[in-house]
């Protein structure tokens, strides 16, 4: 019954880790082109 219990229990969290890193991102990013990203970088502006 113990065993049963934490069977499922590993199982419920690598599910929940699966869709956790596969699910959509929440990021306050923005998204550049490769070439504003290099001009960014040499003006020192990211962080």
């Amino acid at each position: 019954m113990a065993k049963n219990l934490i069977l499922w229990l590993v199982i419920a969290v690598v599910l929940m880790s699966v869709f956790q890193s596969f699910g959509p991102s929440e990021s306050n990013g923005r998204r550049v082109d490769y070439s504003t990203f290099l001009s960014e970088v040499n003006q020192d502006q990211v962080r």
